[in-house]
């Protein structure tokens, strides 16, 4: 298993970017032996997001992530998204949700001949990362199959009924990141209009998996989200068990959610 560091100027972003890869491809025999059923096929490949005040390189730092992709034949992309949400702003050069969608993927999939099929490739992430691959996988649903998000921070609709509630600084941060917030909940920021604007166009969405921790300060945002999942023609799974919003949660999820997205054992029961 290769764990490379990689700078590319990205067209999108007009700049050197950076992510990390775990790529399969020199696993020792006994290691294939141990994970049989998982090397009889080919590799699939899952683009993991951070959380705010992150990089690329929480999951290596802060997750087992390499064991799980080495147990699982299993590539992980894990760009840096900054503080930008993965959202397009629509006045600069900031479109980090193009870029993941297309660009990066039509870059890791040429360089390291991994699947185009839409059933090989996945996306996820933690907080931030898991708005994000909610709205990047639902936008590019030709592409992605399945989406995770642990903990999403699904923060539209917060934002926008307790906007009197905010500071100053936090409405500055959050004016910067989406705009705007006049009018927010109608635009593609939002995905519950990604999902109606799926549904309307008949495009097939992405299979869905959430959890959240009961004392997660992001849980009515999920539960709202779990609602609007209820609605849509998505399948879906909705997990809520115990647990805040760290590190400690997403350990304990990263593994189910990713045997969820390969298929290998309905771990989400637990």
């Amino acid at each position: 298993m290769a764990v490379m560091d990689i700078r590319i100027f990205s067209k999108i972003l007009n700049r050197l970017v950076t992510f990390k890869a775990i790529i399969p491809g020199d696993e020792l025999d006994f290691q294939k032996q141990l994970y049989s059923n998982e090397f009889k096929r080919d590799v699939k490949t899952l683009y993991l997001l951070h959380g705010s005040e992150g990089d690329c390189s929480d999951y290596l730092y802060k997750t087992n992530i390499l064991e799980l992709a080495t147990q699982m034949n299993l590539a992980v992309i894990m760009p840096s998204g900054e503080n930008s949400w993965y959202v397009n702003k629509e006045q600069d050069t900031a479109r980090f949700k193009t870029f993941i969608g297309t660009e990066l993927v039509d870059y890791v999939q040429s360089t390291f001949s991994l699947s185009t099929k839409k059933e090989d490739n996945f996306i996820g992430g933690h907080s931030m990362g898991g708005y994000g691959a909610i709205c990047i996988g639902l936008t590019y649903s030709e592409r992605f199959s399945k989406i995770f998000g642990m903990s999403p921070a699904l923060v539209i609709n917060d934002i926008t009924s307790k906007v009197t509630l905010r500071t100053n600084e936090e409405l500055k941060g959050f004016h910067y990141i989406f705009d705007s917030l006049e009018g927010l909940r109608d635009t593609s920021k939002n995905p519950e209009v990604l999902i109606q604007s799926n549904m309307l166009y008949a495009i097939p969405q992405p299979k869905v998996f959430i959890c959240c921790g009961k004392d997660d300060y992001l849980i009515e945002m999920n539960r709202d989200f779990e609602k609007v999942l209820k609605k849509s023609n998505i399948e879906y799974i909705y997990k809520e068990t115990e647990g805040i919003h760290d590190w400690n949660y997403w350990n304990e999820w990263l593994e189910p959610s990713i045997k969820w997205l390969l298929d290998i054992e309905d771990t989400t029961k637990k």
